[in-house]
């Protein structure tokens, strides 16, 4: 597959040499700040000029990073490809999606891809998460019902402990929350 999940991942590890790289940095910078406060001259040398080193590295990595991504997100999303992408995707995950028109169906979500906004639109909301499976992810927590009030939940509702949460799942359907677990509200 050579679409935007493929460059994405590409890019993804590009991005994880470079933060090993600077994690490296930092950890002989953080040697050197030690050997700074106890007087360690000869150690101090050695941790300076390895994070030099290491500094050089790590800005070469984050360059192969940026060089790495050099897909063209809108000529794939106008094109179609994406709408396809997201279809192959969809079907490797068994989940039930179809074209129609300009837009995809994805029950109980319909889907509008907005290339001049690198966006795509479910249910009128604009989702700029556009990694393929993270969007069909988040189409497959919708199909299967675990974003809604179910009845599993539905004797909570009952209990004068539980009330509406502030917090919105992805596709912003609200759940119930019982504040003696919930923790945000």
């Amino acid at each position: 597959m050579g679409g935007l999940e493929a460059a994405l991942e590409a890019t993804e590890e590009r991005v994880d040499a470079a933060l090993k790289a600077t994690a490296a940095v930092n950890r002989e910078l953080k040697k050197a700040k030690t050997c700074v406060q106890k007087g360690q001259l000869r150690d101090l040398r050695r941790a300076l000029s390895a994070a030099a080193v290491l500094a050089g590295d790590g800005a070469r990595a984050a360059e192969d990073a940026v060089e790495s991504f050099d897909f063209d997100e809108q000529e794939h999303l106008e094109s179609g490809s994406y709408s396809q992408e997201l279809l192959d995707t969809a079907a490797a995950q068994d989940v039930a999606m179809f074209a129609a028109d300009e837009r995809l169906l994805c029950y109980p979500s319909l889907i509008k891809v907005l290339p001049g906004d690198a966006a795509v639109e479910i249910d009128r909301r604009r989702e700029r998460r556009l990694r393929p499976s993270v969007l069909v992810g988040l189409l497959a927590a919708a199909q299967d019902g675990r974003l809604d009030f179910g009845p599993s939940l539905s004797w909570r509702a009952l209990s004068p402990d539980t009330t509406w949460c502030g917090l919105r799942s992805s596709i912003a359907r609200v759940r119930w929350c019982d504040w003696s677990t919930c923790g945000v509200c």
